[in-house]
């Protein structure tokens, strides 16, 4: 049907056709259907032959979906039966409802149902008199009956006028905040369970959604106050904070991003697996599980609602111990590291890695071992904002010596490190010995005999790496000269992922003084693990080193240089600003000029695409003017707070803290 309408570049998301049956048999399309309706209209079968000719013309692995609100349900019922069919009963929401779905699973036969989420919520004796809802909600009777034999139910559908998904998943998650449900219940009757009952193959690629349970909303998000007045003022907690499908950002708190329509229609002849089998479905619901009480979730607290082996877990909310080193607490994960967004295929192998390991330059990642910080980066993010970090680092000591000025690096790891619950040992080198004389290699050896770990920037390149080999406990580097700040150019990624879903697909620009930034330099290399592209936008004095753009598309990047911003500004979907600083070959009257030549105002980010975000290492000087701020594209500030969640990771799984 949508494709002889025409209709189907309307959808921004996947979709699946089912069949009305009509006494025409030869309108059926097998090939493309996911089910055939066993309807009670003027145009179906009107005799049982008819039926049976219809259904055995279709493959037996398409199920028949019978509506629970038809009177002769029963009989629909134990007539596909008969033919050895796989029902589905839709709209299942009384109590009677549920008893025929009950006899037939304990009698053997191959059914499967669905019930619109918004009966377990809302019921007749909740709306006012003369209610413009009481036709379409059930009773009271029948929402215990339906909370009390949920491990019957299925699938959560969101097709039962005039109820939609849309006011569904703020219940539903809200129902996960309070501890009625779990994520592991949602995923089974929203993705894993539709799934096997009609034969779709979830996408292959990075598709989730990723949902904040922490986010209070109010009836004007959950419910439409002109349909669902008696529910306006209702409120909870659980809001969808992205979507991406196939690797593309579809939305963002609300907001759709993707100017065309990408929906896939998944038919049969694409999709065929096994023929679909009642689902058994995770045995979290007893009857304890009724409105006003709370069970134990089992799973961590958020998801994307996707199959499993597709599972992807954008905001993980473990449940982390409240004292100790998480290792002797028997800590681990709240679910397989191959079940999240930043997947690391080899989890045990990526994180076994990390011990004692000198973090020295990008070039030491692996997307595995890059993806196991990100991932462990945004527990720690998750569970500071809880006020809920465990003191993995109690009785550990972390050396800071910075050789070079810094606010954010040094203050960030200082962070990390209490939030931890761990000591900082500062050197200022300025007042040690180190300004008489003493070498670096000494005083490393030194702080090896105070400290369990080194943090440490100096001016010349290739100089932490240098000592790090004489070290004898883990150093991290700061920062070396122009050469490298790999905790930064990791930093960066995350806030790409946070902000824009996903690097992959991305066009990122940077801006600024590109020969000598080593944020720009670990940051460029760092992204050629991803499907990007890259423009690199300076004066021609000061563009990215030869070396490093030849490596760069050596690594199969398309990679390209320009002088002008407006070459790239409409293309670009995120902005990487550096500053233009006074050296030994830029004077200071020429690095103020081209700040300002560069400079991103709100004129200039006019051109840009609504959805690109502005990031920036910082400080900054002129580069970017002050107006921008109030911009929701400038994430900078963002960007340098995600740097402590990412220093956490680091320090953690460095020392060991992490299993």
């Amino acid at each position: 049907f949508f494709q002889k309408k025409k209709t189907i570049k309307y959808f921004r998301c996947d979709f699946g056709v089912w069949y009305g049956a009509t006494s025409d048999t030869s309108s059926f399309e097998e090939d493309s259907a996911l089910g055939l309706g066993y309807m009670a209209t003027s145009f179906s079968p009107s005799n049982a032959l008819d039926w049976q000719e219809l259904i055995k013309k279709s493959s037996s692995d398409v199920p028949i979906i019978v509506s629970a609100s038809l009177k002769n349900a029963t009989e629909a019922v134990l007539f596909c039966s008969l033919l050895s069919r796989s029902i589905h009963l839709t709209g299942v929401k009384t109590k009677e409802h549920i008893a025929l779905v009950k006899a037939c699973k304990a009698q053997g036969i191959k059914i499967t149902c669905d019930i619109s989420p918004h009966h377990l919520f809302l019921s007749k004796d909740d709306t006012r008199v003369n209610s413009k809802l009481e036709h379409f909600l059930v009773t009271k009777q029948d929402q215990e009956s339906l909370w009390s034999n949920l491990h019957l139910i299925d699938c959560f559908a969101s097709d039962e006028a005039p109820f939609s998904l849309s006011s569904a998943l703020p219940l539903l998650l809200d129902a996960v905040h309070n501890q009625k449900l779990t994520l592991a219940d949602l995923v089974a009757r929203l993705a894993t369970n539709p799934s096997k009952i009609f034969n779709i193959h979830p996408p292959s690629t990075n598709t989730y959604v990723e949902i904040d349970l922490d986010e209070k909303w109010d009836g004007v998000y959950a419910l439409n106050p002109e349909i669902y007045e008696d529910f306006a003022s209702r409120q909870g907690f659980g809001r969808v904070r992205r979507v991406v499908i196939r690797d593309t950002l579809a939305s963002v708190d609300g907001k759709v991003l993707i100017p065309d329509y990408i929906g896939k229609n998944i038919n049969r002849s694409a999709s065929k697996s096994t023929a679909a089998e009642t689902v058994p479905v995770t045995p979290a619901f007893t009857p304890s599980n009724v409105p006003g009480t709370v069970s134990t979730p089992t799973t961590p607290v958020a998801v994307a609602l996707v199959a499993p082996e597709h599972l992807n877990l954008s905001k993980t909310l473990s449940q982390l111990p409240t004292g100790g080193r998480l290792e002797e607490q028997g800590f681990h994960s709240g679910v397989p590291s191959s079940a999240m967004t930043y997947e690391s295929r080899e989890p045990a192998k990526a994180t076994s890695w990390f011990r004692n390991q000198s973090i020295v330059s990008v070039k030491q990642f692996t997307k595995s071992t890059l993806h196991r910080v990100l991932e462990v980066a945004r527990e720690m993010q998750v569970n500071s904002r809880r006020r809920a970090v465990p003191p993995l680092l109690q009785g550990y000591t972390i050396a800071s010596v910075f050789y070079e000025p810094s606010t954010r690096t040094y203050l960030s790891f200082e962070s990390a490190t209490q939030k931890l619950g761990g000591q900082v040992l500062s050197l200022d080198p300025e007042r040690s010995m180190a300004s008489k004389g003493e070498s670096l290699q000494d005083t490393i050896r030194m702080l090896g005999s105070y400290a369990d770990m080194i943090i440490l920037r100096h001016p010349d390149v290739g100089s932490v790496s240098q000592v790090s080999r004489l070290a004898t406990q883990p150093i991290i580097s700061a920062g070396d000269g122009n050469g490298e700040h790999p905790t930064q150019a990791i930093l960066d990624i995350y806030t790409i992922i946070e902000e824009r879903g996903t690097v992959n697909g991305q066009t990122i620009t940077f801006i600024g003084d590109l020969k000598n930034s080593r944020e720009v330099h670990s940051l460029a290399k760092l992204l050629t693990l991803y499907d990007v592209k890259l423009h690199f936008v300076s004066p021609p004095e000061l563009t990215l080193p030869e070396e490093l753009l030849r490596q760069i598309r050596e690594s199969g990047i398309e990679a390209h240089t320009h002088t002008s911003l407006d070459d790239v500004i409409a293309l670009t979907d995120v902005f990487y600003v550096t500053r233009f600083l006074e050296r030994k070959n830029v004077s200071k009257e020429s690095a103020e000029a081209n700040s300002l030549k560069y400079q991103i105002t709100l004129d200039v980010l006019h051109k840009a695409k609504e959805t690109s975000i502005l990031m920036h290492p910082l400080p900054r000087n002129q580069e970017i003017s002050e107006e921008v701020d109030g911009d929701p594209r400038a994430v900078y500030f963002r960007q340098a707070q995600y740097g402590v969640y990412v220093r956490m990771a680091l320090l953690a799984l460095i020392l060991g803290k992490i299993k």
